[in-house]
């Protein structure tokens, strides 16, 4: 998972001059490198951008709009968004009551075949990602 540090250290973020995009997507592929050179067997990884660790809001989001780009790493995704705080940019809501927000966003990033959804609500997502397969079906 992409992070800034070990704890998470609330007051640190991708500097706003940064492409969070890039950045993240270099790192991801830095460590993969990494792994990789010390015997990891790319099969069993799975890359997390870290939605809300070490990001603004904005750059959440940014990395969710972004996030097929990841898929060119070759390794499994996993997207942990849910009730995320990034979600406050639309409203007031607490996190607990995010679910709609999460159930949307979980919809786009099983469009892009994100591997790995980390939800609260599994129960919910599973109701609505089987609405949507139908709806997708020919």
């Amino acid at each position: 998972m992409h992070h800034l540090g070990v704890p998470v250290n609330k007051t640190k973020t991708v500097p706003l001059t940064k492409d969070v995009v890039s950045t993240v997507y270099q790192w991801a592929e830095n460590r993969l490198h990494e792994l990789i050179q010390q015997g990891f067997d790319p099969h069993h990884l799975i890359f997390d951008p870290g939605i809300g660790y070490g990001k603004t809001q904005e750059q959440s989001l940014q990395l969710i709009q972004n996030i097929a780009i990841f898929k060119k790493l070759g390794i499994r995704l996993l997207v942990g968004h849910s009730r995320k705080s990034f979600f406050g940019q639309f409203n007031t809501l607490t996190a607990k009551e995010r679910d709609l927000e999460t159930v949307i966003t979980s919809l786009y990033l099983a469009k892009r075949q994100i591997d790995y959804l980390r939800v609260h609500d599994v129960h919910l997502h599973m109701r609505a990602l089987k609405v949507n397969q139908a709806l997708l079906l020919p």
